[in-house]
């Protein structure tokens, strides 16, 4: 009984970027909210067909957050870049995946 007790909270207590929080009511059970961050780096110009200079964005793999300070700061480390942000429903396993991946969970630290 104690093993069935014990694995979940290993799971989600020691997790370095995943923080529990309380969800909104309208999030369904036993999912999390969190925000989707696509990021397009410039990549240079082309000209189109009419001979105009068009930029060129190259996008990298989404990121994930929780709360709107990891995004702001987020935003602060990229100022030359266009992000796209959305905000998303996905499983609590499947969250909590994505938000301590080593690569995502980078994006987000601070150096203090």
């Amino acid at each position: 009984m104690s093993g069935l007790v014990e694995t979940p909270d290993e799971r989600t207590t020691s997790t370095p970027f995943y923080r529990e929080m309380e969800q909104d009511e309208n999030v369904a059970k036993g999912c999390i909210k969190v925000t989707e961050i696509i990021v397009y780096d410039p990549a240079g110009t082309r000209k189109d067909e009419e001979g105009i200079e068009r930029p060129v964005e190259k996008a990298r793999r989404p990121y994930y957050c929780q709360d709107r300070e990891d995004l702001r700061f987020f935003e602060s480390k990229n100022p030359n870049s266009r992000i796209e942000t959305f905000t998303i429903q996905l499983l609590k396993s499947t969250a909590v995946k994505y938000l301590n991946d080593p690569e995502n969970a980078g994006q987000f630290r601070r150096n203090e």
